[in-house]
């Protein structure tokens, strides 16, 4: 004999879960808050005599990818930048990445970007796996330039939010910068705070979604009993 099954009430369970919890998930992908690094401290070496931050690195979510801006608001005199380093998200492949360069305030020659799983080393500090080199382009106080970050699909903000390889003793770091002051110097970022737009997306999916359920249950009790 075979029983029959009960209602669900109109939730159809894990299959309707397992599908809105993919849309929310891919929603939050494209809503990744922005990631502002403020390079406020230094590593190593004499610091800048301006105001701080001394950097800027703001990595924001863009339909196609992700957009960078690289901002020396506090650097004054002869101080430049000679590289940026970033990390990236460990699932992904750096090599993947591709920059183009989209705008800038400044009379710099455009920079070159190199990539590799924790490829680059500035002085005194661990690996990065992005950097973006100014050598010879004389990036100063009050340059800027905007990069598009593409070549990985559902690529966003929150990927460049990981700490390098750490080596010699030093701290893991989110991002760093080789700058010439009185000399050479390493500058480092005070680290933003980790975003959790995503897992609050999730759970307020989930609470939607078994909100909705509850109602359909008891909608369906008192269909039955009337």
């Amino acid at each position: 004999m075979l029983a029959r099954l009960p209602k669900t009430g109109g939730c159809k369970g894990s299959s309707l879960i397992g599908a809105a919890l993919a849309g929310l998930l891919w929603s939050s992908n494209l809503t990744a808050s922005p990631i502002t690094f403020d390079f406020d401290h230094t590593l190593n070496g004499a610091p800048p005599i301006g105001p701080t931050p001394w950097l800027t690195a703001a990595f924001a979510s863009v339909a196609n990818g992700v957009q960078l801006t690289l901002s020396a608001p506090g650097l004054t005199g002869s101080e430049s930048v000679n590289q940026f380093f970033f990390n990236l998200n460990l699932t992904l492949n750096p090599a993947s990445l591709n920059f183009t360069e989209t705008g800038s305030v400044g009379s710099f020659a455009g920079p070159t970007v190199a990539t590799g799983v924790d490829s680059f080393k500035p002085p005194w500090d661990g690996k990065y796996d992005v950097m973006v080199s100014f050598n010879s382009a004389q990036f100063i106080g009050g340059d800027s330039v905007t990069l598009s970050i593409t070549g990985i699909a559902g690529l966003n903000a929150n990927d460049f939010l990981f700490r390098n390889s750490p080596t010699a003793g030093h701290a893991a770091n989110f991002a760093a910068a080789d700058i010439t002051t009185v000399g050479e110097a390493v500058v480092l970022d005070t680290p933003p705070p980790v975003p959790d737009g995503a897992s609050t997306m999730l759970l307020l999916g989930l609470g939607v979604l078994a909100g909705e359920c509850v109602r359909r249950k008891l909608s369906n009790k008192s269909e039955t009993a009337s």
